[in-house]
């Protein structure tokens, strides 16, 4: 599986990849929108795990951006107003919210629950 991880913090970026990575998924990595956006224009991605807030293209025009290319998308934030910021996502088709420090075990659940029956 493919994962294409969105994060413009070093140390998160790291963490995520080789969470990622132990689980044995091929990661990608962007730490902006824009590169995002030229990476998912080259390559199949299975997965997006995106921050919210990253620099270039960001917040919710990059999520659009994101969902037109039809795959999953968790996202992760630092943000507090985790039930607007929940409810505006269902409403762009995002699967899960993840806030900031998150348990690993929790994403790679939600990695699972949201491509399970996917190839």
């Amino acid at each position: 599986m493919r994962v294409l991880v969105v994060e413009d913090e070093v140390s998160y970026l790291a963490f995520l990849e080789e969470l990622c990575l132990d689980e044995g998924y091929e990661v990608l990595k962007a730490d902006n929108g824009t590169e995002a956006l030229e990476i998912l224009s080259r390559q199949k991605v299975d997965i997006i795990i995106s921050d919210l807030m990253v620099p270039g293209v960001g917040g919710v025009e990059l999520l659009y951006k994101l969902r037109e290319h039809k795959v999953p998308i968790i996202t992760i934030s630092g943000l507090s107003r985790e039930v607007v910021i929940s409810e505006l996502l269902k409403e762009l088709g995002i699967v899960s919210v993840l806030q900031k420090p998150f348990d690993s075990q929790v994403l790679i659940r939600a990695i699972q629950e949201e491509t399970t029956g996917q190839d």
